[in-house]
């Protein structure tokens, strides 16, 4: 089942699952936790792990499995849902899960900023420190400039109060405008653009997109401004100038991960798990012993 076939299930009682992965038409429920897949919604709503509460899965051995169930107390041992989250299909193949929900907003808006990096570099501080709550602060490079994307969830008029204290607390420099949430428009699968994912200290956002702008001009860069994760689509981009931007978030307590691109680009870039790598081979092999799924992941 796709995210796009849940979400107006759960629509017919008033409920959704708060999770923001890209292509949702094509994602599927499975996908999303293996890969661990979501976007600026995890400022407000938490990452894929914490809306989960149990999941069936068939083991290497092909025996049936379950961990946790309807309510969110456990007990004692591996959280397998951490462990299963984001783990590219390595340990097991997921058959069935419980997911946690929340009530539909009543009503969701956006407000778009524009002007120069630093400006809204100061926006989305004083946005993440300030009197508001937003459910997402992205932080966006496009071809028409940069951008911040506020969204915001609830009634009407606590949106409609929200958005005026953001327009108080903007510098004087930077352009606002109410839009629809829906209006974003993301680069499709099979553009011929380089995806990567991509990861940094909050501290670090303005330094980071400094580098894609050095480094890549003119690529689409979207930076989940609460947590430091972001994605980048990149346009024939040279091995030298990735491995570059590799180093630099690496020293910067980030990392980079081509999640499309070329075989070539992908073995260049293969991913170092650094001092974990053992761990997870650990487990690894205590899950799966005979390397039957995903064996070239670690």
């Amino acid at each position: 089942m796709t995210l796009a076939e849940l979400q107006p299930i759960l629509a017919e009682r008033g409920q959704w699952w708060p999770v923001d992965p890209l292509y949702p038409d094509r994602a599927t429920l499975g996908g999303i936790i293996a890969t661990a897949d979501t976007g600026s919604l995890r400022w407000r709503y938490g990452g894929i792990r914490d809306l989960l509460l149990g999941m069936t899965w068939v083991r290497a051995d092909g025996e049936v499995a379950k961990a946790g169930g309807r309510v969110v107390k456990n007990v004692a041992g591996y959280d397998l849902m951490k462990l299963f989250t984001g783990s590219l299909g390595s340990l097991g193949i997921l058959t069935q899960v419980s997911l946690r929900l929340y009530p539909l907003p009543a009503a969701q808006s956006a407000l778009l900023a524009t002007g120069s990096l630093p400006e809204l570099e100061v926006l989305c501080r004083q946005v993440l420190t300030g009197p508001v709550n937003p459910v997402g602060v992205d932080l966006w490079l496009r071809a028409e400039g940069s951008q911040v994307w506020l969204s915001f969830h609830g009634s009407e008029r606590a949106i409609a109060q929200q958005m005026a204290q953001t327009r108080r607390l903007a510098p004087a420099g930077l352009t606002l405008q109410e839009v629809n949430p829906g209006s974003l428009s993301l680069p499709q699968p099979g553009s011929g653009a380089v995806l990567a994912k991509f990861g940094c200290l909050p501290s670090q956002s303005l330094a980071t997109l400094e580098q894609f702008q050095t480094l890549f001009p003119g690529a689409q860069v979207q930076l989940h401004r609460g947590c430091g994760l972001g994605r980048a689509w990149l346009v024939q981009p040279e091995v030298g100038s990735l491995m570059q931007l590799q180093r630099y978030l690496k020293s910067a307590g980030g990392f980079l991960l081509l999640l499309e691109a070329p075989p070539a680009l992908k073995r260049a870039l293969a991913h170092d798990f650094g001092p974990v790598a053992s761990l997870m081979r650990k487990l690894k092999q205590q899950f799966d012993p005979a390397g039957t799924f995903s064996p070239s992941l670690i």
